[in-house]
């Protein structure tokens, strides 16, 4: 995301996310396509979907700590409430993946 200062181009956003949403749209056939017993194969989907899985909750975490701020102090009270409950999925989504992972 770069910045200027009155101007925010968030185009490079919106690539990220359309590629987190590919990626996992892909995983159910990735999984699938593993065939019985292929163990070799199991073990590269995993990784992928590890690696991707990591990638998204970094992304989030820089969300929360770059995005919200900023974007809560430029909308003020105007959009403070939609901000806020956008964050606040955000949230939902890394506790539900810090569930996950125990």
């Amino acid at each position: 995301m770069s910045q200027t200062k009155d101007t925010v181009d968030t185009w490079d956003m919106v690539v990220v996310h359309r590629a987190f949403r590919r990626e996992f749209g892909r995983a159910p056939g990735l999984v699938r396509g593993v065939a019985d017993g292929d163990r070799h194969r199991s073990e590269v989907v995993a990784d992928y979907l590890a690696f991707i899985t990591n990638g998204l909750h970094h992304h989030h975490s820089a969300e929360d700590e770059m995005l919200w701020p900023l974007l809560l102090e430029r909308v003020g009270e105007l959009n403070g409430e939609l901000v806020r409950r956008m964050e606040a999925r955000s949230e939902e989504r890394r506790v539900g993946k810090e569930c996950r992972s125990r």
